[in-house]
């Protein structure tokens, strides 16, 4: 089991690699705050889990999905945080997908230090499959899975912006069936 003070230590261990990602507006940044932590997956050999961070001077919170293992090639840009030790972005593991769609599923919560996430959906049946990324390093991570036959994509939104119309927007089209708009399964 990962406490958090280890998940925080690797968090600031890796301030500089994770601040230069596209996501971040605070490149080259040698600091990290983490403002909350979310245990997703606590397991002997990895812990995945959420964060809310910012890399200061910048106040700007981010949020990120991530991974702590003995693995050098699970998740998106794995960073060694100590011997032998890894931390990556959780968004392309199978194990991520797999929880996230549960959750979703079932209508799950999952509790941090001082806030929640709420999950909810009518996600389709069947066991996510392999997971691929879809484009390149961007402000929001996006990848492709299958759900039983069905093709779908699960998308971080990775900068909290309250005023992000974009999901919302997403899910009333999907709601009116609109034929050119992908259906939202999840959020």
């Amino acid at each position: 089991m990962t406490d958090d003070e280890q998940l925080r230590k690797a968090l600031g261990t890796a301030a500089g690699h994770l601040s230069s990602a596209r996501w971040s507006g605070s490149k080259g940044a040698e600091g990290i705050c983490v403002h909350e932590l979310f245990r997703l997956i606590d397991e002997r050999t990895r812990c995945v889990f959420g964060a809310v961070i910012s890399f200061p001077p910048s106040s700007e919170r981010h949020f990120a999905p991530f991974v702590l293992s003995g693995n050098s090639k699970v998740g998106l840009r794995p960073f060694e945080v100590s011997p032998g030790r890894f931390l990556a972005e959780a968004e392309r593991t199978r194990v991520f997908s797999e929880f996230a769609v549960g959750m979703m599923r079932g209508g799950g919560r999952t509790i941090g230090n001082g806030a929640e996430i709420v999950w909810s959906g009518p996600v389709p049946p069947g066991p996510p499959g392999a997971v691929h990324q879809m484009g390149g390093d961007t402000t929001n991570v996006v990848v492709g899975l299958r759900l039983g036959r069905r093709r779908a994509v699960l998308k971080s939104y990775r900068t909290i912006d309250p005023c992000n119309p974009e999901p919302e927007l997403l899910g009333h089209l999907s709601g009116q069936k609109c034929e050119v708009t992908p259906r939202v399964w999840g959020s």
